[in-house]
């Protein structure tokens, strides 16, 4: 994805106003620190919580959603950033922008239904899941 926005950019020749919000952008969508280590983290606070003779399971709850609101904190400031971006290019560099996303979007749904097809085909002998 990397590459395929450092293309983009290149095409939209963005002036040095949108080329200084997107590379605001770019560094919003870098990790804070190292993704694996937190992730250890959190796994070893977990395993703490649940070897504790008291454990209470609102505490994990509440650690667990304390995670999850960090995650859309951060997804909301990512996307934000790129909302800039976005409201700071012209007409045609929008025009650019959408291509680029529903070229994107359309690759990337359509190999996940080429990927489900394929599946159901390998599971030909099993039957289909009720709905729900």
């Amino acid at each position: 994805m990397k590459m395929e926005l450092e293309r983009l950019k290149g095409s939209l020749r963005l002036t040095a106003g949108q080329a200084a919000l997107w590379d605001k952008a770019e560094a919003q969508m870098q990790p804070s620190g190292d993704p694996r280590e937190a992730m250890r983290a959190r796994r070893d606070r977990t395993a703490a919580m649940l070897d504790d003779p008291n454990f209470d399971p609102r505490k994990l709850a509440a650690e667990m959603d304390s995670g999850d609101a960090e995650r859309r904190a951060r997804t909301t400031s990512v996307r934000d950033a790129w909302f800039a971006v976005y409201d700071s290019l012209n007409p045609v560099q929008r025009g650019q922008a959408r291509e680029f996303l529903r070229s994107h979007l359309s690759h990337r749904h359509g190999m996940h239904g080429e990927r489900m097809g394929e599946m159901q085909r390998h599971d030909g002998d099993r039957p289909p899941m009720p709905p729900r």
